[in-house]
């Protein structure tokens, strides 16, 4: 699964976003100039998948608060 960023100015967004997501404990790669590329396990049931989710959205949030200072 991966996620394509439009603007190349949102490097920042995309670097935070990918500490935030390793200090949530996920693995997600830069891939290309502007993607994110998720190294998901491939047994996964919906707890898991929730729960991943979750992490995502609140590691989203924070770097969208940083990158806004």
């Amino acid at each position: 699964m991966a996620f394509r960023f439009v603007h190349d100015s949102h490097t920042f967004l995309r670097t935070e976003w990918l500490r935030r997501m390793r200090e949530q404990h996920l693995l997600a790669l830069a891939c290309g100039t502007s993607s994110v590329r998720f190294r998901l396990s491939f047994v996964m049931g919906e707890y898991e998948l929730d729960a991943a989710l979750a992490r995502v959205a609140a590691a989203a949030t924070g770097a969208q608060a940083k990158a806004k200072v």
